[in-house]
């Protein structure tokens, strides 16, 4: 029974080694799998033109590493007619002037050594102009404010316009 129980031993380790080596050199059925989303890219940021939005890859399913590509997208105030927009292929984009009145969407694409597959986001609300510039103070004016005077406005903090009309100040 000793001698039984060694051979059965030997040949478990070997057909182990046997496999062990097969499986190494591609010799295995490929179990790989393409990716495929399981949840949605999320964009988040604020929506106004100049400021920077980013999206997340979403949650896939399939064989890693995977290796993920990004594709933003303008689209109609309603979310639909979406079309790529040229350059715009990282995970973040900052918004532009011929964003506003649009909504947005990002595009991933998922890559492993099986394939490929891409996600789609939700669209956006719709992007906001920039903000009109603020002053955090106000100017300072010197001066007497009579006709024919000069008055005189000391530095301001942000963009401002004073207009002096004649006669204007009685």
């Amino acid at each position: 029974m000793t001698i039984a129980r060694t051979r059965l031993a030997v040949l478990v380790a070997a057909a182990a080694a046997v496999a062990a080596v097969f499986a190494s050199i591609g010799g295995a059925a490929s179990t790989a799998s393409a990716p495929s989303p399981t949840a949605a890219p999320a964009i988040s940021g604020t929506l106004q033109q100049g400021q920077t939005i980013q999206t997340t890859t979403g949650s896939w399913s399939g064989t890693t590493p995977m290796t993920f590509a990004y594709q933003w997208e303008r689209c109609g105030s309603s979310g639909g007619s979406c079309t790529n927009i040229s350059g715009a292929t990282s995970s973040t984009y900052t918004l532009a002037a011929g964003d506003v009145g649009h909504t947005m969407r990002s595009k991933v694409t998922a890559t492993n050594s099986a394939g490929n597959g891409t996600a789609e986001s939700n669209h956006t609300n719709v992007v906001k102009s920039a903000a009109a510039p603020v002053n955090s103070s106000l100017p300072t004016i010197t001066g007497t404010p009579s006709v024919g005077s000069t008055l005189t406005a000391l530095r301001m903090s942000s963009l401002a316009l004073l207009v002096w009309l004649e006669g204007s100040m009685r």
